[in-house]
Formats: C-alpha cells, structure tokens, sequence
C-alpha cells in the first residue's frame, strides 16, 4: 500500500519550509528549461504566484522562516519571495511571562473563543498593541473589547431597529448604495449628517491607505474611532430626531426624520462592509440582522459579497473644516460638563449661558455647531470672548423659569424610564398619572402641552389610581412623587 515513510534526504525543517514558494510545484522537476527556470518573468507568469503579496509569522522566524525563505530564493538567482513582511510579537501571560506547560499559565483558545467569540479575540489581537510587540494576554482585555466594539455596534444596529425609518436605503446587486440615494444623504440639511458621513469618509481614507500598506492596527484602530463618533455622538446627538416621528411630529420634523434614517441605514451598512475582512463572522450577523429589518438593503447572500466601500466626491477642505469644527464643539462641551458635574449642577438643569473663551473668532462658528454645543451642555446662550488661553464659563444662577425647565425634564426622564420598564414602545400612547404635592403639580399644568409631547401621553390625571400598568415611587426635586402609567389601547 501507499505506506508513509521518511525521505534520506531531509536536509532542516526550516530549510523545507524556506523552499515552500518553489516546492509547491515540484521545483526543479516540473519546470521547463534551465533558462525558464531562471527567468523571474516566466516564474511570475507560472501558477505559483510569486513573490507572495505578504508572509506573516513571529518575530522568532525572522532567522528561520523569513531567512530561508529569502537565501533560497537568491541562491538560485530570483527575487525576494515575498513583499512584505508582518512579524508578530510573542504572546505571553498577563505578567508578562512566557506561557508553557509546566508553570501552568497557558491559556485554552477554545474557551476563550466560547466566551467571547472569535471575532473579539481577533479584534484584540488587532488593536491591543503594535504587531511586532509582546502581548501579555489577559481574558479581561478581550470583555473590554467586546464592550467597547462589538457591543456598541450591535446597540446601534438595535437602535436602527428600534426608531429608524428603513424605506429610504437601496442597494444593487453587489452591495453597492445607488448613487441616488448615496448623494441624497449628502445634501442632508442637518448638519450631524454631513458630518457623520465626512467621518465615514475620511476613515474609508484611512482603512484604504493602511490596509494597502499592510498596517492593520492603524486601519482598526480608524475603524474603532468611527464606530465611537457614531455612537457616542451622532446617534446620541440625534436621539430627539428620531423620536419625534413617534410624537405628532411637523412636515419639517418629518423629512429630517427620513434623513437621520438614511444617513445612520447608510452609514451602519458601510461600517460593516468595513469590519467584513477583520471580523467575519461578527460583520455576517450584523448583515442579516441590518437586512432582516431593510429588505431593500442589498440583494446579497452574504456581506463578503459586497464590493469594498468608494471614497465620496465630497469637497474636501469642507468637510475637513467640519470634522474639526465638530472636534472643538466636543472639546468645549467635555469642559463644561466637566465643570457642572464640578459645581454639581445636573445637566438636565439648563443654565442661562456659556462663556468660551478662546482664541479663535466667533465668526468662524458655524450657527448649527453653535446649537448642537447649546444642547450638550443645556444653556440658553452662548458668548465668546476673545483670549490667548481657551477656557470656558458657566453662568451658575438658576433663575426660577430655568428651574422650572429643569424639573419638568426631570418627570421626562422619569417617565420615559418608567415606559421602558413597561416595555412600551416608542409611538404607543398612554394614559399619565401624577401624585404630587401643590408646587409641582402647578408647574406641571403649566407645561402641560410639552410634557404629553415627549411622553406621548394624551391624558394627564393628577390623582393616585390602581388602575395603572406600571407605577414609581421617585423623588422630582428632593420632593417624593408617585407616577402611573397605562397604555391606551
């Protein structure tokens, strides 16, 4: 029979690996001539497929794999067999000792891998340090991991879900976005769109020039950036957007409702076109689900169909102006949330005004920007001031229409807490009723109108009741309440 046996001529282990390029196809025996088999032109054109693109191994092959790969090739008078190199760095435990048996610090891949999915723990090999450096593997590295990418895409794709208006996105047969509806989300008249999509633009300009030079950290780490803009500002900044389709909402209100919804549907299914090569199996689960609830989104099996994302034509100095302008707006809004939880003046509290002082000119504010950084930090007004240092200034003196504002917010929260316990959805109407002592009761009749808005309340009874689908006993103001609701059928 066909028995397995050991060749004589066995000359080193590495030297067989070193010759695989040339091995593959029986070298020198299935070649042609001694003149093909010296020409790297004829080489090149052969099934071998040489050079290779890339060659990835330890930092510990660089004297074995990675030379003999090389001394072969040039003692038979070709070119280096490959062009680039990826050296890893070794992976030891989380003091930094080298893992082996005997100490008993190794680590099972395969529970890791059940616990947190194999697209965590190749995230984090990605992102955790430089490619070439050790890596002091620690499990609760990869749960942070998780948290801070793929638990954070996944809300966002739930919150697409939950609020968004998916008619608006298309897609043809390869997964591209029709340039109709590509372009229409750019002309949004909102200016968290355009910046959003800015964003999504310059990191697609960042994952492109990384990835082509092989810097795979740096092209994640891009990725990981835009996933924190999405979530952490664009989808917060835009909440009340996308709420307001559920609460009487004007014409205007309504077409800005529409492009929210592209805008994130847009971004969402390019984002996971850009994860797709990096985390596999996580980018497939976030397709089905983002095609699940938009039939129109691409006809596509798979996400690794997709053709890869192209750069916009968007006018570059201003969309550069807008990501940094957005940049300073986050900056001053971190100091003055900064400087409220300081003094400990909640942020649903509004306050009357903001002095920024800084040494750029108000004038080149853009008026959007300016409301957005109004909204974040809850003031009425903001005012500049011309200085060297950049500092800010918050007027603390809450006058009693601003602590009325302040506690009728404080009965939105509490509410909408309160529907979601109840597991009510965003839209369903429902039935109010507040036990509250004289004083807030008057401020509550007083901003009655608003109140039934952002609850979606259209009754308000100002008495307890045991009829009621879900009740809280909670404090407004230092002063205890009791609110009930029950959903109107």
């Amino acid at each position: 029979g066909n028995e397995m046996k050991r060749i004589k001529e066995g000359a080193d282990v590495w030297f067989d690996s070193g010759a695989m390029p040339l091995a593959q196809a029986h070298y020198p025996f299935d070649s042609q001539t001694n003149a093909e088999r010296k020409s790297v032109l004829s080489l090149r054109e052969s099934a071998l497929a040489y050079p290779a693109d890339y060659i990835c191994e330890a930092m510990d092959q660089t004297r074995g794999w990675f030379y003999t790969l090389l001394s072969v090739a040039t003692a038979l008078g070709y070119e280096a067999p490959y062009k680039n190199v990826i050296s890893l760095g070794l992976i030891n435990d989380k003091f930094g000792q080298k893992m082996s048996k005997s100490k008993g610090n190794i680590v099972d891949p395969w529970k890791v891998i059940s616990n947190y999915g194999v697209d965590a723990l190749r995230w984090y090999f990605y992102t955790a340090t430089p490619p070439g450096e050790p890596k002091n593997f620690d499990e609760r590295e990869i749960a942070k991991v998780y948290r801070k990418f793929h638990l954070i895409l996944w809300n966002s794709i739930m919150f697409y879900r939950t609020y968004a208006d998916k008619r608006g996105l298309n897609a043809d047969r390869h997964g591209n976005s029709p340039r109709r509806s590509a372009s229409s989300q750019r002309k949004s008249a909102n200016i968290l769109d355009r910046w959003i999509l800015a964003r999504l633009n310059e990191t697609l300009s960042e994952v492109d020039g990384n990835l082509e030079h092989y810097h795979v950290r740096e092209a994640a780490l891009s990725i990981e950036n835009l996933l924190d803009d999405l979530s952490r500002w664009y989808i917060r900044r835009s909440r009340r957007r996308f709420s307001v389709a559920f609460k009487g909402a004007t014409k205007s209100d309504l077409k800005d409702y529409e492009s929210a919804s592209q805008t994130l549907g847009f971004v969402l299914a390019e984002l996971n076109k850009l994860i797709a090569p990096f985390t596999p199996f996580f980018a497939e689960a976030v397709y089905k689900e983002l095609k699940a609830h938009n039939s129109k989104l691409a006809n596509l099996d798979s996400v690794h169909l997709a053709d890869w994302p192209t750069l916009g034509k968007e006018q570059r100095a201003k969309s550069k102006s807008l990501i940094e302008g957005m940049a300073e707006i986050r900056k001053i809004s971190s100091l003055a949330l900064a400087k409220r939880a300081e003094i400990g003046i909640k942020v649903r509290q509004p306050l009357a005004e903001l002095k920024v002082k800084s040494d750029k000119r108000q004038m080149a504010w853009d008026k959007e920007l300016l409301e957005i950084l109004k909204n974040e930090v809850n003031v009425k007004k903001i005012i500049f001031d011309l200085k060297i240092l950049s500092d800010i200034e918050l007027d603390t003196v809450i006058t009693p229409a601003l602590k009325e504002e302040g506690i009728i917010r404080d009965f939105v929260r509490a509410i909408q807490e309160l529907r979601q316990e109840a597991g009510l959805k965003p839209g369903q109407d429902i039935e109010l009723m507040l036990g509250l002592p004289e004083e807030l009761k008057q401020i509550v009749s007083r901003n009655e109108k608003f109140l039934k808005s952002e609850v979606s309340a259209k009754v308000i009874n100002y008495r307890r009741s045991e009829k009621f689908g879900a009740e809280s006993e909670t404090k407004i103001d230092g002063v205890p309440v009791w609110i009930g609701i029950k959903r109107i059928r």
